[in-house]
């Protein structure tokens, strides 16, 4: 029984060289198994019709997200679920972690940060805070879903990590006016209370099936709070910025 299996590997190999020496693709697939050169990897070709295989990988893996805890998330369940294969994965991410990574820069609000800190810290006034607020929450909100999804996913503590270590960043390079932030001393403490709040909304938001909008959730805590927080944050990342 092993013989023919691995004849058949060879055959196929043979055959897989042989279209590879001929620059001959077929749509959605790569012919170059995982661990090659990354340079010799044909570039998945786009579909005629409809989203590409890349927007394909990218949807499976939101539907799997609501389905199933990442550490239990294959490459298999990834490419069935798309419609492609696995060297088509491979040709866009190394393995599943990062393909979470990418999600995860993707779909931070970077935006979202410098508007709060410009709206809260007392640099600017405007007559129509509250409507302001609220248009710019509804612009993040399908990326703010996505993170809710990640977060309530998270069976897995890398999972968690992963997402706070990017949104610290995001808010103190924000509150560092585009220096080098310190996150040490006293604006790690306030840094780790803003986002660990933030953290554990948007957990709360997924949980309840995203039934609290965010903008319910910013109208009940402002102004009060961002007003408090904002200014003595960006104080003490300043005086740490080098």
């Amino acid at each position: 029984m092993v013989r023919p299996f691995r004849l058949r590997v060879s055959v196929s190999a043979i055959i897989i060289k042989q279209r590879v020496g001929k620059n001959e693709q077929t749509p959605g697939a790569c012919w170059i198994t995982p661990g090659r050169e990354e340079s010799a990897m044909a570039r998945p070709r786009k579909d005629a019709a409809g989203p590409s295989v890349e927007q394909r990988l990218e949807d499976a893996f939101w539907e799997l997200i609501a389905e199933t805890p990442i550490d239990r998330m294959t490459v298999g369940d990834l490419t069935a679920r798309a419609g492609c294969n696995r060297g088509t994965f491979y040709y866009y991410y190394d393995d599943i972690y990062a393909m979470l990574d990418d999600m995860i820069d993707r779909n931070l609000p970077k935006e979202l940060p410098g508007f709060l800190l410009m709206h809260f810290s007392g640099d600017t006034t405007t007559p129509d805070r509250d409507h302001e607020l609220s248009r710019a929450l509804q612009k993040y909100q399908h990326n703010v879903d996505h993170l809710c999804l990640l977060l309530a996913n998270a069976s897995s503590p890398l999972v968690n990590r992963r997402v706070k270590g990017a949104i610290m960043e995001l808010w103190a390079g924000a509150f560092a006016a585009g220096q080098h932030a310190s996150l040490e001393g006293d604006a790690r403490i306030v840094l780790e209370f803003v986002v660990s709040g933030i953290l554990g909304l948007m957990a709360y938001r997924a949980e309840t099936g995203m039934r609290v909008s965010i903008e319910e959730i910013a109208h009940v805590l402002s102004p009060e709070l961002p007003d408090a927080v904002a200014p003595k944050l960006k104080k003490l990342l300043l005086a740490g910025a080098s």
